[in-house]
């Protein structure tokens, strides 16, 4: 008898176990999202292993390299992500379709307008680098053209080789953007080069107008020239995140542990770690670790 009500006992704490492990709440899971890049892998991974910490009740998981800014931007709105690092000027062109005449700071001001009223979401920056295209030109072309800025480069009777990637050809902020705005005579078709390869054709006189972003580590390795965009035709590309209204009531500290990046990810330090892990094949989660140590997140 003794024994029935032992097992009898044993039973019923086994169940109330099973039972209360079956209720019990699962940590809620926070999905940080990126493009394509080095820069939005560093800065996905910068984020996540920031929220890991500031946010130690919330699960983080990571679902990086989805793509061009319509696929990630997608994933956000179904919920396959919850936030990931976005560009202000892409944002006007390629999500929210604006069409600004210029460039200036009040046009972050409708980035996150846009956002609000459009999409429900939350446009948090900038965090401290922009970024920003830079149109390069062998110094030897430069002082022969005598050409300073992109308007005596589109006055120049000489055609130009020009090199870019296949997203700047191809989005609406992009080439379209760059040849509407200033009547550049091409020698031969544009061609899809980027990184190392587009610096040593630009060693060769084989592009002479090659297009990359502030963050490309190679800038400074070569005698080549800037050439400014005086017209200021290309709005400013600030770095920040973005991030449904939903998720920030879901989870209250997150608007405030993004915000404590604010103005930490300078340009400098953007492209060192970009050197490390394009030039130098660093690993990503080291390098994003290595920053938040420097500035004192970590």
């Amino acid at each position: 008898m003794i024994g029935f009500r032992l097992k009898a006992s044993l039973c019923v704490v086994w169940v109330g176990c099973v039972l209360a492990a079956g209720c019990r709440r699962p940590h809620p899971t926070l999905t940080v999202g990126s493009k394509d890049g080095a820069e939005q892998l560093i800065l996905g991974e910068i984020l996540a292993q920031h929220l890991s910490r500031s946010l130690p009740s919330v699960q983080i998981a990571r679902k990086f390299g989805l793509g061009n800014v319509s696929l990630v931007h997608s994933s956000l709105l179904t919920g396959e992500i919850n936030i990931y690092p976005e560009y202000s000027g892409t944002a006007l062109f390629n999500v929210l379709n604006m069409q600004p005449d210029r460039g200036d700071d009040a046009l972050l001001d409708q980035v996150r307008e846009g956002y609000r009223t459009t999409f429900h979401c939350e446009w948090f920056g900038p965090l401290g680098f922009r970024y920003n295209r830079v149109f390069l030109v062998p110094r030897h072309i430069a002082e022969k053209r005598k050409v300073q800025n992109l308007t005596q480069v589109s006055d120049s009777a000489e055609g130009w080789a020009i090199g870019s990637s296949r997203e700047f050809r191809d989005r609406p902020d992009g080439m379209v953007r760059l040849t509407r705005k200033y009547e550049l005579q091409l020698s031969v078709p544009v061609q899809i080069i980027t990184d190392e390869p587009l610096f040593t054709a630009m060693s060769k006189d084989q592009i002479t107008l090659g297009i990359t972003r502030t963050t490309d580590p190679r800038i400074g390795t070569g005698d080549l020239v800037e050439m400014p965009d005086d017209q200021m035709v290309y709005p400013i590309y600030e770095a920040g995140y973005v991030v449904k209204l939903e998720t920030l009531e879901a989870y209250p500290g997150l608007a405030n542990s993004i915000k404590a990046l604010y103005g930490k990810i300078t340009l400098d330090r953007m492209r060192a770690m970009v050197r490390r892990v394009e030039l130098e094949r660093a690993d990503v989660a080291s390098v994003a670790a290595g920053f938040l140590k420097e500035v004192g997140l970590n």
